[in-house]
């Protein structure tokens, strides 16, 4: 704040004026109300608040960019795409609560590709809470789920039976065959240190944590257990 001859005013309405360094010396505000004053101006630093806040704040992130994110077309008709959070999923419909606070309840089925945090999943991996994008034709089962959320991890351990560019077989210890998809995302770790797919081989034992569609989101190696 400026006086009428140029003078800078401290602490409006305290009575301080500072027109020179002494003075404002003597009246570090700012500093002091930091100081006694923590929990005012020290609010981002506050643990509840931030888990108050952060699960609702990353919410609106996400369903902000679900709603610049360009909508899909089939053939020449353009798809209609509803966005909000999942209120519940089965095998033929979502429930979604949309950012007006409406709710719409959008058909699916086995056509229906979804993907859960950028991953290939299956509707059982879209929970209740997600985040959600849903494009359709109408009343037609929705042509694509794309869903937000944390997702739910089994872990599976066993020796690895045979591998390849997309799946890992396991044989797991309870003594059934169980198939897992590899994606992009896919970590590898042999003996403790990241490595390349090339190094899921047979016959190493392996952990593999997954989600409940089966699609390998982490792969620990060791090596050849002995007979």
């Amino acid at each position: 704040m400026v006086g009428a001859a140029g003078r800078f005013l401290i602490g409006a309405g305290t009575g301080v004026v500072a027109g020179n360094p002494q003075a404002m010396a003597a009246a570090p505000f700012t500093r002091l109300l930091q100081t006694r004053h923590a929990r005012l101006t020290g609010v981002s630093h506050d643990a509840r608040v931030r888990r108050r806040t952060r699960p609702a704040m990353l919410a609106s992130l996400v369903l902000a960019a679900l709603a610049l994110a360009p909508t899909a077309s089939a053939g020449t008709r353009e798809l209609e795409v509803d966005r909000g959070i999942v209120q519940s999923v089965s095998g033929s419909e979502l429930v979604l609560r949309q950012l007006d606070g409406g709710t719409v309840v959008l058909a699916v089925g086995p056509a229906t590709g979804v993907r859960v945090n950028g991953l290939p999943a299956t509707l059982a991996d879209v929970l209740p809470g997600f985040v959600a994008a849903v494009a359709h034709d109408g009343d037609a089962p929705a042509l694509s789920v794309r869903a937000f959320g944390r997702i739910v991890r089994a872990v599976h351990r066993g020796i690895v039976v045979s591998a390849s560019r997309r799946t890992l077989v396991l044989r797991a210890d309870s003594g059934e065959t169980l198939t897992f998809q590899r994606a992009l995302r896919t970590q590898v770790l042999w003996r403790g240190v990241r490595a390349r797919w090339s190094a899921v081989r047979p016959g190493r034992a392996a952990e593999v944590t997954h989600t409940t569609s089966g699609v390998a989101l982490r792969v620990v190696l060791r090596p050849r257990r002995a007979v």
